[in-house]
């Protein structure tokens, strides 16, 4: 069986072989994403928790998810942002545990809540995020093209 293991992309052992990895990954969550550049990805690393699901035999990686936070009137909150896994390496549980460890992470440095966003044909995504005690909520979300 593949061992995958779930860790935290560390900015200063960043190698180009993960950012073409991690550019793969995103081009199958959103086709029209714009690659990453190395200092793209190190500025995230450096300011969220970046972590990265691997297949430890193949040394690729295989999954990812983001935990930013920022400070607001009201409190210390994050959200979780694409939490994408291979189409290869899906129904195995991998995004449950990139999920689970943001929100252990968070748990740990204090956050109030953890927000994501999935889009309603995300049918899978959705169900797993309600398993793990998120909420749908009344809100609405606006976006700004800038």
């Amino acid at each position: 069986m593949t061992e995958i293991t779930i860790s935290r992309l560390s900015p200063h052992l960043i190698q180009p072989r993960e950012l073409t990895q991690l550019n793969a990954l995103l081009k199958q969550f959103s086709p029209k994403a714009a690659p990453l550049t190395m200092v793209d990805l190190r500025t995230m690393v450096q300011q969220n928790f970046l972590f990265v699901a691997r297949n430890e035999g193949k040394n690729n990686i295989v999954g990812m998810t983001m935990l930013a936070y920022y400070h607001k009137p009201t409190g210390r909150v994050g959200i979780i942002e694409d939490v994408i896994v291979d189409q290869a390496y899906r129904r195995q549980g991998i995004g449950r545990a990139l999920v689970q460890r943001a929100i252990d992470t968070g748990r740990r440095c204090g956050l109030k809540h953890i927000e994501l966003t999935s889009n309603p044909s995300r049918v899978e995504a959705r169900a797993l995020y309600t398993s793990l005690g998120f909420k749908e909520r009344d809100t609405g979300c606006f976006r700004l093209e800038l």
